[in-house]
Order: structure tokens, then C-alpha cells, then sequence
């Protein structure tokens, strides 16, 4: 199939590599202005692929559109002539894509409808699920509520923060999206309506103003809440200052203080019932650092 490929984040990297891989054929990459724009990974990837498919003599298309609804930009999908396009980790698609007598296909991280939004791997950590998963589905108007096409799991480890789970996703991700157009294909594709009557959790984008932490809360909660929101850091203010959480641990260490430290290896900050063991942390305008060399030279939390 003739395919152009939507997608602004390294999450659809490892699709993006498979499709160009595969017996079906990239004829287009829709991405952000500024994604090819900036000195990134997902720009520099995006270029390699475009040479890549230069020197095999095939003709693929980059582009960038400020809007989405802009009627040149219109123009040029419709000339791609594509069987499909595929959706991986990019904005909303106005109507008039939606419209065009092409197939959409979305590749969303979790077992819809669970987690419905832009922030699907973060929630479910937050929320402390114990498995997450995939999802490839006809796009429709209204945000992830499409035909299911099909579906993988994915455990969610103790020890899992976003990247480490986005990273498996990601990778699992692309073979679900060839796996789901090879299927589609064949013309065995049946898509099954996602059941929108019952209340599923669901995952709103997340934003830096959201991401204080409430130690008055269970130390299991306030650790998925850091693992959750650890693209942009968990934070707290001391003194005024305001410190991110980056990697920390459980404790059941009981502190009759709101924290705990010899101001030199260890810190303990009270939770409801226990207490968190911070491992890597950050100053606002510093780098990330472990804890020990925070406290060699910081006297933030000092006795």
C-alpha cells in the first residue's frame, strides 16, 4: 500500500523504520515545522530517511504544514495518492482529512477506550496499573473513540518511569502498525466499535503546574506520581526553591520529621505512610544529579 506517515515525537520513530522497511511504500512524512526544523533526533532521523529513500530511487514527500486545514497542503496529500495514512504520536486531524477517500489509522499507547487522551503512558503509571498496552484504530472525528483494529498488552515493571515503557511501546508499537496493514491488506481487517457508555479512565496532556507533589498521600502513590510525570519532573518547593524528583525509591522508614538526611549520602521526605528515598534530583536552573553529590555541594536540606 502507498502510505503517508503522520508524526512529530520519537514515539513513532520505530514505526516509521519499519514502514520503510516493509513491502508497502512511504510516499509522504507529514510532520511539525519545527520537528524539521530543530537540530533533534526525530529531525535528524526524519532526514536520514528521506536519503535513505532517494537512494533507492523512490520518490517520498516531507511535509510540514503550519495548519493542517491549509488548502495547499491539501492539495499535496491528495496528489500522494496514499492508500492510507498512518497516525503515530501527532495533533488532531481536522475534518477535511478526515473527509479525503483515504483510510486513517491511529497507533495509541493503551488498551482502548482505557485511556483515551495524550498522555495514556503517564497515566497509567500514575494510576499504578500493572498493564497497559497498544491500540491501532480507524480515526474518527472525535479523539480516540474510532473502530478498534487490533490491540497488543504490555506490563508496566515496578520499576518502569515514562521512558523506559514508552521505549518498549514504541518498539512493540511498530510491529502492531504492520501487523494491523498487512491485515487490512488481505481485506481481513474487522474493525470492532469501541463500547463509549461506561466510564473509562482517561489521559488529559500534562502540564508542569500539574506535577506538585502531594506528600500527604500513600508512598506507593506518591511514587507512581514521580514515575508518571517524570518527562517533565515531579516537583516540590524547599526554602522557596523548587526541586524536581527524578528517581526515587520506596521506604517504609518512619520520619518524625517532613524529611530525613545525614547531608551526605541519603534523603528520605515523609509520605502518609512511609516515606520516598530520593535518588537523582535537580535545583531549578541546574543539572540532574544523584543525591550524594546534591548534598556534598547543597546545604538545601541541611541540619
Amino acid at each position: 500500500m502507498k502510505i503517508v506517515f503522520f508524526g512529530s515525537g520519537l514515539f513513532g520513530l520505530p514505526t516509521l523504520h519499519k514502514l520503510l522497511k516493509s513491502q508497502h511504500s512511504v510516499v509522504g512524512i507529514v510532520t511539525n515545522p519545527q520537528t524539521a526544523r530543530k537540530e533533534t533526533k526525530m529531525s535528524q532521523e526524519l532526514s536520514r530517511a528521506i536519503k535513505e529513500q532517494s537512494n533507492k530511487q523512490k520518490s517520498i514527500e516531507l511535509l510540514t504544514p503550519e495548519k493542517l486545514d491549509d488548502p495547499g497542503f491539501i492539495s499535496e496529500l491528495n496528489d500522494l495518492e496514499a492508500d492510507i495514512f498512518v497516525v503515530v504520536a501527532f495533533r488532531i486531524l481536522p475534518q477535511i482529512i478526515l473527509d479525503m477517500p483515504v483510510k486513517v489509522m491511529n497507533l495509541h499507547a493503551s488498551l482502548l477506550p482505557n485511556y483515551r487522551g495524550a498522555a495514556p503512558i503517564h497515566w497509567a503509571i500514575i494510576n499504578g496499573e500493572t498493564e497497559t498496552g497498544l491500540t491501532t484504530f480507524f480515526v474518527q472525528k472525535k479523539v480516540d473513540t474510532g473502530d478498534v483494529l487490533l490491540q497488543a498488552k504490555e506490563p508496566i515493571h515496578k520499576s518502569d518511569y515514562v521512558a523506559t515503557l514508552q521505549h518498549r511501546l514504541s518498539k512493540k508499537g511498530a510491529d502492531l502498525v504492520l501487523k494491523t496493514l498487512d491485515t487490512i491488506e488481505a481485506g481481513d481487517d474487522i474493525p470492532k466499535k469501541q463500547d463509549l457508555k461506561i466510564k473509562y479512565p482517561i489521559a488529559p496532556k500534562i502540564f508542569t503546574h500539574m506535577c506538585e507533589i502531594d506528600f500527604s498521600k500513600t508512598t506507593r502513590q506518591v511514587y507512581n506520581f514521580i514515575r508518571g510525570v517524570s518527562h517533565l519532573g515531579a516537583w516540590l518547593m524547599i526554602r522557596n526553591k523548587k526541586i524536581k524528583l527524578f528517581k526515587v525509591s520506596e521506604s517504609k522508614q518512619n520520619l518524625n520529621s517532613y524529611y530525613l538526611t545525614d547531608n551526605h549520602s541519603y534523603l528520605y521526605i515523609k509520605t502518609s505512610d512511609g516515606s520516598i528515598l530520593v535518588e537523582e534530583l535537580q535545583l531549578e536552573g541546574k543539572k540532574v544529579m544523584p543525591i550524594s553529590e546534591f548534598l556534598r555541594g547543597n546545604q538545601l536540606f541541611g541540619i
